[in-house]
């Protein structure tokens, strides 16, 4: 049965997401939850949906697990979900489901290695889709967007025809914030496009590679639950950074200063020596946060090695130096994306241009 949506004063928050009615309310799953497989993850999203819209996409949701999950290369999440939940479920209760799908199978040709290798492709009504995944863009806008009311609003699919390349990617994390939910299962990009009145130099971040670092951290010293937050602090003894326009190593005696806050999230204070190649010392402070899913948290606090697209970890360092070879580095904002292995952080350092 669905969940009935709780009492609130925000007014997004009193009214269905899909059609704007104010009766019968409950709360509907962004993105349906039949696409994860049990047990469904803690952090699902849901937004207030009547009961009339709740139950009339019932159909159009079993439709689409159908098709998401069929692929070949699916995920160990879908290839659960099609056996379990769909070839062991749906198919078996639904004969017309099952019909359906079989009548539109269709024979294509995929190349491999340059060889066209026949395959069978399940395709799917594409006013189904979009119906489909205008329901998911609105729930999603509603969640984290409640500020305006999205029911009433006409919304556009646009296909993709080819993958998107490793450039349109890195725009799309400069612009935009990453999310995710189900250790991957769903994942999205959000925000608001700029505005057209803009000038072009406001409206993205360019960046160049400045260096990739390496550090050495021992084991945190645990400062515990001060009246502000649970502190820590690591010691930095040693690392290396490597780039086109600067590379050596990083000095003994850094240190890593982290707040764990109450939203599980974790904050950086960092300081560092660098010394360069050619004996040159430039000092490196930054400011971070790294936070995610918090069963992915847990496995990193216990030293596992997790794929780091599975949360966000950014800092924003800053430069110092006396040494005229460098001295455009202190004129130098930039940003890095983190990964941690079990000895320290690995960061992806670009100045911003």
């Amino acid at each position: 049965m669905p969940e009935r949506t709780p009492q609130t004063n925000r007014e997004s928050e009193r009214q269905c997401y899909l059609c704007g009615s104010r009766e019968n309310l409950t709360l509907d799953h962004v993105p349906p939850q039949n696409l994860f497989p049990s047990p469904k993850p803690s952090n699902l999203i849901t937004v207030p949906c009547c009961l009339n819209c709740n139950h009339g996409y019932s159909l159009d949701d079993e439709a689409m697990r159908v098709f998401l999950s069929a692929p070949e290369g699916r995920s160990a999440a879908g290839d659960r979900i099609w056996r379990e939940r769909v070839v062991g479920s749906s198919f078996q209760r639904s004969e017309a489901l099952r019909a359906s799908f079989a009548k539109n199978i269709a024979r294509v040709l995929v190349k491999r290695n340059g060889i066209l290798i026949p395959r069978h492709a399940i395709t799917i009504a594409p006013e189904r889709a979009d119906r489909y995944f205008v329901r998911i863009a609105k729930g999603l806008l509603t969640h984290f967007y409640p500020d305006f009311d999205y029911s009433g609003q006409a919304f556009l699919v646009d296909h993709l025809l080819m993958p998107l390349l490793e450039e349109q990617m890195s725009m799309l994390f400069a612009q935009y914030v990453y999310d995710e939910r189900g250790e991957g299962v769903f994942r999205f990009f959000r925000g608001f496009s700029l505005s057209d009145d803009l000038h072009e130099v406001l409206k993205s971040v360019r960046t160049r590679p400045l260096f990739v670092m390496h550090l050495n951290v021992r084991k945190l010293q645990i400062v515990g639950a001060t009246p502000g937050a649970f502190q820590r602090v690591g010691v930095v003894y040693g690392g290396s950074f490597e780039g086109e326009r600067l590379s050596g190593q990083v000095l003994d005696g850094g240190s890593d200063w982290q707040t764990v806050r109450s939203d599980g999230a974790t904050t950086l204070n960092v300081r560092l020596i660098l010394k360069t190649s050619d004996d040159t010392l430039i000092s490196m402070t930054y400011r971070g946060i790294r936070h995610g899913p918090p069963n992915i948290i847990e496995r990193i606090e216990k030293g596992e090695v997790v794929d780091p697209a599975t949360h966000y970890f950014r800092i924003a360092p800053l430069f110092e130096t006396a040494a005229p070879k460098y001295d455009w580095i202190n004129r130098v904002l930039a940003v890095g994306i983190g990964h941690r292995r079990a000895d320290g952080p690995v960061y992806s350092v670009f100045e911003v241009l």
